[in-house]
């Protein structure tokens, strides 16, 4: 439609040159108000203002696979902020003196000090707008350094949190973390927030502002497949993961691989090639994927694969790049072995994570198979939901050097340590020959949680290698499903 079309057709009139520099004008000061530089009409990206997050909010935030803490040694320089400072024990215990270094001098020229408490908050004049916030600790030969300096992210009606992890002052940087909502954990920032409806994707604009649009959805016109996919993405970064990419080029393979189960049943994870329906395709979509039979919906199988133990960890595992996923004559496959290898592949991985909302209070009621706890029917138990620690690294241990030590308890004063099963690469494996628990260390309780309850856990495992990881978190359950819901 051009700019004459706008006016009433009786009229005839042409705005000329001014009136369309006059609207330009008024869309572009509109488009500054909503916090960026206007964009095309038809483009998906639209300018959103991003909303700065209070420093209590971005409290309690952990991760067992990021970094969002930045040691410094004794009172060497560190940049935050854009500026140089140091940091060193101040005039009495339980202080500390910080100094900021005149960088644009030829020599080092300290311009500004002051102290703050041990442990504490310290609050900087940088180089960016307003304060700097930041928590200070203190330990031996150095400082701990966690910043308070973040953002809130909306997608849908709820938001997470963009966090300054590097201190350059700088949100949306490489070095920055990201805290999905429902949830206390840092990951990496990769520019895209999930939830259970919807993706978000958000890009700095040209003036400095921030914009966002819609992830596209590898199958948008199908509802089961998307919420399932919000759900995957969602839970990845609830957990500090990477979202994933889709691979549309697996799904053949799989829907054959689908049609063959359909046809002879039997073992989920091979293909007869004497048997009419074999194919290449359909016997790689095999040996490639997780495999589930009986649910209603993708939807519905992709919750009971995060309820079970084992089968929980091959969607979560951090170095998962890209995948695909089909629900196809009863059979929900999900490809897990094909694009592996991605930067967190090394990582370790809890689950439930640390400040994780509405969490089940029991493992699944149909249970999974192999069964993780000898003894115990599949269908009906009434397990526990179970808590995870697990990696590829511990993946290719036999067994561990030492017994691994996995608790849980309920939030409380006189509360003890729930009664469980611990499961761990080289003990206690399942009833089905061949499963050693490799790749997890796994806590499960004897009796489901509570409802609406706080759990804290506690692991502490030696690593193939040597290496210790220590490591405490919190989760809290939602609501007990009723009878009938199950």
């Amino acid at each position: 439609m051009s700019p004459a079309e706008y006016a009433p057709r009786a009229q005839h009139v042409d705005p000329g040159y001014t009136g369309v520099m006059r609207r330009s004008l008024l869309l572009f000061s509109f488009a500054l108000l909503l916090g960026g530089a206007p964009v095309a009409a038809d483009s998906p990206w639209k300018a959103v203002r991003l909303k700065a997050a209070e420093p209590g909010e971005l409290d309690d935030l952990q991760s067992p696979l990021f970094a969002t803490e930045m040691r410094v040694r004794g009172a060497e320089p560190v940049r935050i902020g854009g500026e140089r400072f140091v940091l060193e024990p101040g005039p009495e215990a339980g202080r500390g003196r910080w100094t900021r270094i005149d960088s644009n001098s030829k020599k080092d020229k300290r311009t500004r000090t002051g102290t703050f408490r041990v442990p504490g908050t310290l609050t900087l004049s940088t180089a960016i707008d307003g304060p700097y916030h930041l928590m200070v600790r203190a330990e031996e030969g150095g400082w701990v350094l966690r910043s308070r300096m973040g953002m809130r992210v909306p997608v849908g009606r709820v938001f997470g949190y963009l966090l300054d992890c590097d201190l350059d002052g700088e949100l949306g940087s490489s070095g920055d973390g990201y805290v999905a909502p429902m949830s206390r954990t840092v990951g990496p920032w990769s520019g895209e927030a999930w939830h259970l409806l919807e993706g978000r994707r958000y890009r700095k604009d040209d003036q400095g502002g921030w914009e966002h649009a819609p992830v596209e959805l590898p199958h948008p016109a199908d509802r089961d497949h998307s919420r399932t996919w919000c759900l995957l993405q969602w839970t990845r970064q609830q957990c500090g993961c990477l979202p994933l990419g889709y691979d549309a080029s697996l799904e053949d393979g799989m829907r054959k691989h689908a049609a063959y189960l359909a046809r002879h049943g039997g073992e989920a994870h091979a293909e007869d090639p004497a048997k009419p329906g074999y194919t290449p395709e359909g016997e790689r979509a095999a040996k490639s994927s997780i495999i589930g039979h009986g649910d209603t919906s993708m939807f519905s199988a992709m919750k009971m694969h995060l309820a079970t133990m084992y089968h929980r960890t091959r969607p979560l595992q951090p170095g998962l790049m890209r995948t695909a996923m089909v629900f196809h004559q009863g059979t929900f496959l999900f490809d897990v072995f094909t694009h592996r290898g991605g930067p967190q592949k090394d990582a370790l991985l809890v689950f439930p994570p640390h400040g994780a909302a509405n969490v089940r209070v029991r493992f699944h009621e149909q249970g999974e198979s192999p069964m993780p706890v000898v003894g115990v029917p599949a269908d009906g138990n009434r397990l526990g939901t179970a808590v995870n620690v697990f990696s590829e690294p511990l993946r290719t241990a036999t067994k561990l050097a030492s017994r691994p030590r996995l608790t849980l308890r309920r939030d409380g004063r006189r509360t003890r340590p729930l009664e469980g099963r611990l499961q761990y690469p080289g003990h206690a494996p399942s009833a089905r020959a061949g499963i050693s628990n490799r790749g997890s260390v796994a806590f499960i309780p004897v009796a489901p949680l509570r409802s609406r309850s706080r759990y804290r856990a506690e692991a502490r495992i030696v690593l193939p290698g040597g290496a210790v990881f220590d490591y405490r978190w919190w989760f809290e359950t939602g609501r007990a499903a009723s009878r009938r819901a199950r």
